[in-house]
């Protein structure tokens, strides 16, 4: 059953994860590799809207700093509460210690996320217009919609408010052809944006539709892929 939770509801969570102390993991899967720094609940301030952690080992230090890329955000697993979210980096000191921001973003059960969750090359869509005709990896997905990357001069062909018409779509099992609106154009100088050496631009685009049944259809890949993020990171604790 599906349930969206408040921020307050997110924040009680962890910070009940913090008076049992649960195990909490930062990870990313990167060049198909699970990459996962455990850590230690320290403190979560809702008044400086943070939350304080340190890792485990020096080997969490060496994974953490691995995971810390582009704008600096995160992603957190706590498995006793089957919790994920994503929270901004605030600070990492040389004693293994780090202060995030509290969740932006969240997951837990059945439930959907709160905005976007990465598809980690899990899948393409088809774009074109009048002068261009690309496939192009999903960078990030809701059921509203998706991002992908592009060159910034391929980037160049697309505007903000225009409607690509009659795209094809392939995340996970889910394969649909429909019309996607661009919501956002977003530009990132070298190395940015995550391990990008050069320019790059964010289009996040909206799945223009009023049917019911893709709607769940869409609803139901990104499911799948939040259940393959979790079975992994469960996984990683036997």
């Amino acid at each position: 059953m599906q349930k969206e939770l408040e921020k307050e509801e997110v924040i009680v969570l962890v910070r009940n994860s913090l008076i049992q102390k649960q195990k909490i993991q930062a990870w990313d899967i990167q060049s198909d590799n699970l990459t996962i720094s455990n850590l230690e609940l320290k403190a979560v301030r809702k008044d400086k809207d943070e939350i304080e952690m340190k890792t485990n080992s020096i080997a969490d230090f060496e994974n953490l700093k691995k995971l810390i890329k582009g704008i600096g955000r995160l992603n957190f697993f706590i498995g006793e509460e089957n919790l994920v979210f994503y929270s901004e980096l605030k600070k990492l000191n040389d004693d293994g210690s780090l202060t995030v921001s509290l969740p932006e973003r969240w997951l837990i059960e059945e439930r959907r996320f709160n905005e976007r969750i990465k598809t980690n090359g899990l899948g393409q869509v088809h774009l074109k217009n009048k002068s261009l005709t690309s496939i192009l990896t999903i960078l990030d997905i809701s059921e509203s919609g998706f991002s992908v990357v592009l060159k910034k001069i391929d980037a160049k062909r697309f505007k903000k408010g225009a409607i690509l018409e009659n795209c094809h779509l392939e995340f996970l099992d889910l394969k649909i052809d429909l019309d996607y609106k661009i919501q956002r154009i977003q530009v990132f100088k070298h190395y940015e944006f995550a391990d990008y050496p050069y320019e790059v631009t964010v289009i996040g685009m909206s799945f223009e539709t009023d049917c019911e049944n893709t709607k769940n259809k869409i609803l139901e890949a990104i499911r799948g892929l939040r259940e393959e993020f979790s079975s992994l990171l469960t996984e990683s604790h036997s």
